[in-house]
């Protein structure tokens, strides 16, 4: 009759138990949806699910473990009751084919290791001992799941021995690792997003800048909408409302003139008034195919000479090279340099016809 009795209360005390345990994962459960219901932020939200498992259910030292893009490792990016200089020297992290972390990764079953002192596959430098008590110390693993497919592992630490049996945590850290991915896959479509609309932003706006500058360049006659030439413009743009002293370089009909007038039309004070000036032609050879940005120098005028009548300038700069020497395969007709040379050579066959006459 003692037995039975004994029994009974046996019986209660387990049922009063498990109705103590369930009513406790379900104040957990319930504390972990209302965080869902703040404004997404991923880290907060998930930093607070780690620390109910620990405050609330015994669950220690809680982090989230997510693959590295660049490298096969499993890095602690969220978590709760780790030191935060081992965090930062990456004590925590695991190779991907490392350990019971890396086994959930691959794998996406569960990893239970009921004693860490008497598992050869389990890695004994991730545990956190700072706050362990002693005595026997379990470690459990599941994987985050989205479709199917591992993104993550939520890991915590066990410590002492508890009258619960795994299957309650396994359980309640399912439920975490749900909510934990359905925070992962917003946060990562809201990032995804932002960047698609930060992108198409700076799309829009590069045309709307595109747009405005060829309708500049246009009301200074400078034609096209080229890379090139809009680079060229958006310097010139930039420059206008400086102080800096600008040199154009380019070759001969390119619009150095024209970006000049463009500056000056742009600028403000003393520098918004034009003057254009004619440089002398230099007897020294320049070596520079555009060593001036000033306009064309004019022809000298034309003078009667004894020696031979010729209606062609005979000194003048060239077009071609900018120079007084001409260095360059030139047509006649464009180049100073060549009239002269051929009514020198006019002129010596006329004075030789009219000595032998």
């Amino acid at each position: 009759m003692a037995n039975a009795e004994d029994l009974l209360i046996l019986n209660v005390t387990q049922e009063r138990t498990a109705q103590q345990m369930m009513k406790r994962e379900l104040i957990v459960i319930l504390e972990m949806a209302k965080l869902l219901e703040k404004p997404l932020d991923a880290p907060r939200t998930i930093q607070g699910i780690l620390r109910l498992l620990s405050q609330l259910y015994g669950l220690n030292c809680g982090r989230v473990s997510l693959p590295d893009p660049g490298s096969k490792t499993l890095q602690v990016k969220y978590a709760y009751g780790l030191a935060p200089e081992d965090l930062k020297a990456g004590r925590f992290n695991l190779d991907i084919n490392q350990g019971v972390t890396g086994y959930v990764m691959r794998t996406g079953s569960i990893g239970l290791v009921p004693d860490v002192n008497n598992e050869p596959l389990f890695v004994r430098r991730i545990t956190e001992l700072s706050h362990h008590s002693g005595g026997r110390m379990a470690f459990i693993a599941v994987p985050i799941l989205e479709s199917g497919t591992p993104i993550g592992v939520l890991s915590i630490q066990r410590e002492g021995m508890h009258e619960r049996p795994f299957d309650e945590d396994i359980s309640l850290l399912r439920v975490a690792a749900s909510m934990i991915g359905q925070v992962l896959r917003i946060h990562q479509f809201v990032v995804d997003q932002t960047e698609h609309l930060v992108k198409e932003n700076q799309s829009l706006r590069h045309s709307i800048a595109i747009e405005g500058m060829v309708k500049q360049s246009l009301a200074h006659g400078i034609l096209g909408s080229s890379p090139a030439l809009m680079d060229a413009v958006r310097s010139t743009i930039q420059v206008a409302h400086s102080d800096a002293p600008v040199m154009l370089l380019g070759e001969s009909g390119t619009g150095k003139e024209k970006f000049a007038r463009m500056i000056h039309s742009r600028a403000t004070g003393a520098r918004s008034r034009l003057s254009a000036s004619t440089a002398r032609p230099s007897r020294q050879t320049c070596w520079n195919p555009s060593c001036s940005a000033t306009p064309k120098a004019p022809l000298p005028v034309r003078r009667r000479t004894n020696r031979a009548r010729s209606c062609r300038p005979t000194a003048a700069r060239c077009f071609s090279t900018r120079s007084v020497t001409c260095r360059s395969r030139c047509r006649p007709s464009y180049c100073a340099y060549c009239r002269r040379r051929r009514s020198i050579r006019s002129a010596a066959t006329t004075r030789s016809r009219w000595t032998f006459a």
